[in-house]
């Protein structure tokens, strides 16, 4: 088994990426808005997550607005062979995949799930950490950065990163991991929790949550990258 890739903490790494982020917009999360949201918009938001893994960011979150979106929501007659079209149609990568996952997790009543877990919601990161595990399982097709999403968007979290090729590039950059490290290794447990333990202390040297430390990541990093 490869090793985990070490993770600095050496000041010099947070004072780079503190220097980029400060002063950027405000990223917009707010913590504790899936309360207010109904069963519809959140399912929304999970089948938005559940596409978003190996996609552009732009592309996603293009159709996340998307009456493509709503008609795959709400439209149970929908097929599989149906579905996977509509979704290359919006450069949704690997589409017969995600549409199996989409028809299979269709009749979840999501914010009722919510709702059981909520008492972890805005804990510490441990506890959001069995929240994602939780929902991994009851959710097939979704990974760690496809839950984090969700929890991201939905409002639920506040500890919870969603890495990826973006986040790595930024981690790459400000010297907190080595270059070498793909964005395959991601997909190991033991170095997204190691990542995003970086993340969490960033974030609150910022004074921030790492939900809205993605979202300076993914609007601002994201940007820099195909200025240069």
């Amino acid at each position: 088994m490869p090793k985990t890739p070490k993770v600095s903490y050496s000041e010099s790494t947070f004072r780079k990426a503190i220097s980029f982020l400060k002063g950027h917009h405000d990223s917009q999360i707010a913590f504790g808005s899936w309360r207010q949201l109904s069963e519809s918009e959140l399912k929304m938001l999970l089948f938005g997550s559940l596409v978003s893994g190996g996609t552009r960011g732009k592309i996603v979150q293009i159709f996340m607005t998307s009456k493509t979106l709503h008609q795959i929501a709400h439209d149970n007659a929908l097929t599989i062979p149906r579905i996977a079209k509509l979704l290359r149609a919006s450069k949704i990568r690997f589409p017969n995949r995600k549409a199996q996952s989409l028809v299979t997790n269709r009749n979840i009543r999501i914010k009722d799930v919510l709702e059981d877990l909520s008492a972890f919601s805005g804990t510490t990161l441990q506890h959001e950490r069995w929240v994602r595990l939780a929902l991994k399982s009851e959710l097939p097709g979704m990974g760690l950065k496809e839950v984090s999403n969700f929890l991201k968007w939905s409002g639920f979290s506040k500890h919870l990163a969603v890495l990826d090729s973006i986040n790595l590039s930024f981690l790459k950059w400000t010297g907190a991991v080595d270059h070498l490290v793909t964005p395959g290794r991601l997909s190991d447990y033991r170095v997204y929790y190691a990542f995003e333990n970086w993340q969490n202390e960033l974030a609150g040297r910022l004074g921030i949550t790492v939900s809205e430390l993605d979202n300076l990541i993914v609007f601002d990093w994201e940007m820099h990258i195909r200025s240069r």
